[in-house]
């Protein structure tokens, strides 16, 4: 009986190893969320970051200070929803030295066995045909400080001083667009 007990228990105790092993893989390859819990509201200020442009410089957000900044963040699925929002954002800010649009490519699904510099490429040749600056999000960082919806078009408004102001998800719509107006005239 004491033989039996002691086989069953050392089966348990491989099984338990086993399962702890492959837990630990599974938790070891997960992405690092760098701001997983730093997720900025309407009157927080953002802080710093850099995001580089289709055009190769580097856009860093305290450089931008002293211009109201709009951030149309989306899934590529969403790209018609993200196009819709460019549009309609265009037509209400024409060209304005104290305002900019950008529009941020979220990176997270590109496989990888692409390389980045083939992704470069490809958007840098987009970027002619675009009617405003295209910044990519290589390693999520803003996306997760931002705390952009993956499914989603985000449409993220910062102060002129680094203040989320005004943040909008999902389908364009004029009432969106009419209350985001209003938070920008309130500036």
């Amino acid at each position: 009986m004491i033989n039996v007990f002691f086989r069953i228990s050392k089966a348990k105790s491989w099984f338990a190893v086993v399962i702890i092993f492959i837990m630990s893989l599974l938790f070891a390859f997960q992405p690092i969320r760098i701001f997983a819990d730093s997720n900025v509201k309407i009157g927080d200020n953002i802080p710093n970051f850099v995001l580089e442009g289709a055009d190769g410089k580097q856009y860093k957000l305290e450089q931008m200070k002293g211009k109201i900044i709009i951030l149309v963040m989306g899934p590529k699925k969403k790209e018609e929803n993200n196009n819709k929002w460019i549009e309609m954002l265009l037509q209400a800010f024409p060209k304005s030295d104290s305002l900019k649009i950008f529009e941020v490519f979220d990176m997270r699904g590109i496989p990888f066995f692409i390389s980045d510099n083939f992704v470069r490429g490809k958007i840098k040749k987009m970027q002619g045909e675009h009617p405003v600056t295209i910044l990519m999000d290589w390693d999520q960082k803003v996306n997760e400080l931002l705390g952009t919806d993956k499914k989603e078009t985000d449409i993220f408004v910062i102060s002129q001083d680094g203040v989320l102001i005004s943040h909008k998800v999902g389908a364009f719509s004029q009432e969106k667009l009419r209350l985001l107006k209003d938070k920008i005239k309130e500036k």
